[in-house]
């Protein structure tokens, strides 16, 4: 009988992944919907909801590598990322590598956008820009226009 680990390895990061993608999508929503009022504090679902992101797409590779060195069905590194190479249940491992890809790809357009608010644990990087310039509510009450004219600091390549 062949050794089971990466067998197992591969089911249990896939349910793990699952779990934790599934969490987050909760937290996600618990942002937004708001449903505990102000017992709950939106900046900790906040980073709760990115953790379990991130945990769930190292979920995903572990799974992918672990389905690749598992010698039960033979997948390739390229069927990791082209839906229908599988030979085993095509359409189901079709519909697994698009959804990796859909939540790697949700990641990256958010993982390096820049918030303000400072937290005790985020994993985007604070802004670190220079203030933007006035606002034109702030110069309708100077009555000047002077802050209009007024050159702004220059901003670093990168920042916010």
């Amino acid at each position: 009988m062949k050794d089971p680990t990466f067998w197992i390895l591969a089911r249990a990061s896939g349910l793990t992944a699952y779990v934790l993608l599934t969490l987050s999508v909760l937290a996600g929503l618990v942002v937004k919907a708001k449903p505990f009022g102000k017992a709950v504090r939106q900046p900790t679902v906040i980073d709760l909801h990115r953790f379990l992101a991130l945990l769930g797409l190292g979920a995903i590779a572990i799974h992918g590598i672990t389905l690749v060195l598992d010698t039960t069905v033979k997948i390739t590194p390229a069927a990791l990322f082209v839906p229908g190479l599988v030979p085993y249940r095509p359409l189901w491992t079709a519909l697994g590598v698009l959804a990796a890809a859909c939540a790697s790809g949700s990641a990256s357009r958010t993982g390096g956008a820049c918030t303000t608010r400072p937290t005790s644990f985020s994993l985007r990087q604070p802004c670190t820009g220079s203030p933007p310039g006035p606002t034109r509510r702030d110069r309708g009450r100077s009555g000047s226009t002077s802050a209009r004219s007024a050159p702004s600091a220059p901003r670093r390549p990168g920042a916010c």
